[in-house]
Parts: C-alpha cells; sequence; structure tokens
C-alpha cells in the first residue's frame, strides 16, 4: 500500500495520466509532503511506466497490476518504490517495503511489487 499526498487527487490523476514507478535505494522514511528529489534511485534498472488504463478499483481504493523489475546485475539494497507524474517527476506516493531492505544482490534478480492506493 501507498502512502499519498493529496488523495483525492491522485486517484484522479492515476485513472487520467501516465504514471512512472520508481525503485529507492536510501534508507529514509516517508513523509507527509515528500519531494521525489529526497528518493535516490538505484543505479542499473529501468523504471516502470504505469498505464492510466490498467487501474482497477477496489473496495479500499484503486490497485494495478504486478509489475515486475528485472535487473541485469547487482545493484545493492531497495528500500521501497515511489509513484511519480511522469510529465512533471512531482511525487504521488511511496511504499516502503517493511523495515529491512531487499538486497538485490545477484544477476537477473526479479523483483515484483504490486501498487495499491487506498
Amino acid at each position: 500500500m501507498m502512502m499519498i499526498n493529496g488523495h483525492a487527487r491522485v486517484a484522479q490523476l492515476v485513472t487520467q495520466r501516465e504514471l512512472v514507478l520508481k525503485l529507492f535505494a536510501n534508507d529514509i522514511e516517508p513523509t507527509p509532503g515528500d519531494q521525489a528529489s529526497r528518493y535516490r534511485e538505484p543505479s542499473s534498472y529501468a523504471a516502470k511506466t504505469l498505464s492510466p488504463t490498467h487501474w482497477r478499483p477496489t473496495p479500499t481504493g484503486l490497485s494495478y497490476p504486478e509489475v515486475v523489475f528485472t535487473f541485469g546485475e547487482s545493484i545493492g539494497d531497495v528500500y521501497g518504490a515511489i509513484l511519480v507524474l511522469k510529465a512533471t517527476g512531482e511525487l504521488l506516493g511511496v511504499q516502503r517495503f517493511g523495515d529491512r531492505p531487499i538486497t538485490i544482490a545477484t544477476p537477473y534478480h526479479k523483483l515484483l511489487v504490486t501498487v495499491h492506493l487506498q
């Protein structure tokens, strides 16, 4: 589940605009009003563009199908993911993967991320 900035506005944007799901590699806690620049992307991976047509309503919000990140090399620790507006880079949501990072230590490692906005 993502912590989101401006709940109603985000719900409107996800169904109308392309968003980008990015991973972050610094150990920080999300806070309300965060900026995307606080979150450092790991090197050697590709962010994922999310199509507005793939969001589905759920009883508690909106969900996007599972997103698969595949890595060609070790990139180290990943702490979570951020959701940004593709056109402007504005931060819309943050999801931390738990208390400890996920370590991408081998080539061809896959990381599956499901985005649910509440």
